[in-house]
């Protein structure tokens, strides 16, 4: 099984690392490094040395993975209204939906009788 994973999870973890280069906020890529170097020590699994190495890389690949994702969403701008929708259309939008003004103007455009006309009775 070492002979055939390998060569495989050298790779992912090759192919992985160009990822980070190229973008170095890539947190997917990090999180995947993380289960890369855990399956590596897997199949490590008779040189406890080198286990041990692998799971303690993987867990910096964790801590790395969730301190990128934390910087993200702290540099992200908070979601906006759109530029083409007034806020006043949304707070309306809003508020016929709750009060249930959208279904009965819905209700009113469908055509009577059909299979599903009971439904909406």
């Amino acid at each position: 099984m070492k002979v055939k994973n390998a060569p495989l999870i050298q790779e992912g973890i090759d192919s992985l690392n160009k990822a980070i280069q190229l973008r170095p906020d890539y947190d997917d890529a990090m999180a995947y490094l993380n289960l890369m170097y855990r399956r590596k020590a897997d199949v490590e699994c008779d040189d406890l040395a080198a286990r041990q190495e692998d799971l303690k890389t993987a867990d910096q690949w964790v801590d790395k993975t969730l301190s990128t994702k934390k910087q993200s969403r702290e540099s992200s701008p908070e979601p906006t209204a759109s530029p083409w929708i007034s806020q006043s259309k949304i707070s309306q939008n809003k508020t016929d939906v709750l009060k249930g003004r959208d279904f009965k103007r819905l209700r009113k455009k469908l055509p009577t009788g059909g299979p599903f006309s009971r439904l909406l009775a």
